[in-house]
């Protein structure tokens, strides 16, 4: 059974809200090519932004994809692009650590 992008998104999506109140927001709208399909808004000491491009897993990134994954690295953000529910989840738990910063 293939499994596509969409229901992995979705699943995603669903389990970080009733998890841990995470929200995301849809970037991927008429007009708006090659760009992550998911910012979440990640609370905590500092907010981090992180976007995620979902991809079923044999799903590949297009050119205009990488792109504009380079252009949010450039500035400063991270994107990553996952196919997997159980790896996302993980990554988006990791991110909820607080940074340690030097005194």
């Amino acid at each position: 059974m293939r499994v596509l992008e969409s229901t992995i998104e979705k699943k995603v999506v669903a389990a970080a809200y009733k998890k841990w109140g995470i929200r995301s927001i849809k970037l991927n709208g008429p007009g708006a090519r090659g760009w992550p399909d998911r910012l979440f808004l990640i609370p905590g000491n500092p907010s981090r932004p992180l976007f995620i491009e979902f991809k079923s897993p044999t799903g590949r990134v297009s050119v205009i994809q990488r792109r504009n994954h380079e252009i949010i690295r450039d500035a400063g953000f991270e994107v990553y692009v996952c196919s997997d529910f159980e790896d996302v989840m993980g990554l988006i738990k990791s991110m909820r650590e607080p940074l340690y910063v030097h005194p």
